[in-house]
This record gives C-alpha cells, sequence and structure tokens, in this order.
C-alpha cells in the first residue's frame, strides 16, 4: 500500500458523496506521491444505485480529468454483492489477485454505459497498464476512503 486517506463531511450537513470521494482520492493521490496518470485502473465503490455511481463519476472527473475517461474502472461489487464494511478489503484483494494474474477483472453484467457515468469501465480482463490502483470506498453518509495499492504485475 503506498497512500490511503479517509474524508468524512459533518453528520449535521447533506452527504455530498462527491466532494468526500474527491477529496478521499486527492488525499491518498497526495499521500502515495503521485499523479492521476500513474495510476493502472481504478477499483470503483461501483454500488449499482445511480445516485451514487453518478456522484462517484463526477468525483472521478473531478479528480482525474480529462484521464477520468480512459484510465480503467472495475466494480468488483458484480461477482459478490455488497458485503458492507469488508467489502473493500475483498475488492482489494480482486484487483491484487487480477494483477497477479495479469489481468484487471471485469465487471460484471455491465451492458450500456450511462451517459451521467462517462467512465472507462472494465466489460472483459484487460490487460493492466501498472500494477497500481486506486480503491474508492464511500457510504451514503459520506464517509469515504481511497486507498492506493501497488500490487504485482
Amino acid at each position: 500500500m503506498t497512500g490511503v486517506q479517509t474524508c468524512a463531511l459533518p453528520i449535521w450537513t447533506t452527504p455530498n458523496l462527491r466532494l468526500a470521494m474527491s477529496l478521499a482520492m486527492k488525499a491518498a493521490l497526495r499521500d502515495a506521491a503521485l499523479t492521476p496518470d500513474q495510476i493502472g485502473h481504478i477499483n470503483a465503490h461501483g454500488l449499482s444505485d445511480r445516485k451514487v455511481d453518478v456522484a462517484e463519476a463526477e468525483a472521478i472527473h473531478d479528480v482525474f480529468g480529462n484521464l477520468a475517461e480512459r484510465v480503467p474502472v472495475t466494480a468488483l461489487k458484480s461477482f459478490w454483492g455488497n458485503a458492507a464494511a469488508g467489502t473493500g478489503m475483498i475488492e482489494i484483494v480482486g484487483s491484487l489477485a487480477g494483477l497477479k494474474e495479469g489481468f484487471i477483472p471485469p465487471t460484471l453484467n455491465y451492458r450500456e454505459p450511462d451517459s451521467a457515468c462517462r467512465l472507462n469501465v472494465v466489460r472483459e480482463p484487460t490487460k493492466p497498464r501498472n500494477s497500481i490502483f486506486l480503491k474508492l470506498s464511500v457510504t451514503r453518509l459520506g464517509q469515504a476512503s481511497a486507498t492506493v495499492v501497488q500490487g504485482v504485475a
């Protein structure tokens, strides 16, 4: 692991998932001394909830800019569902296992892109550009975490 950060917004405000995820990703990249162009793929929270997914896509655009539509994004909840607090670690292991075998795991059952989520969603196992990835997680209360992980490719 090279960088990890969390962001929690005040509980008395309406949760701003986009802001929480943007701040967590920026802090994790800063902590890892990396720039967005050094990230090989993003392991998204990918809840399959339109409101949360749109906020996540917007946050990725906030941080990655014009790279947001090119960096591969996978959402591994499509394999096993939402394991609540354990999901982030399970998804990190999923990306690490894929990298060890030489691919970025796909997002299962992803068929039609949503115009509000302009991301490069991985549909088939994809050869990684490098072994560095960012894992993003968020709760509906506006608590977000981002972890930058160096795997083996």
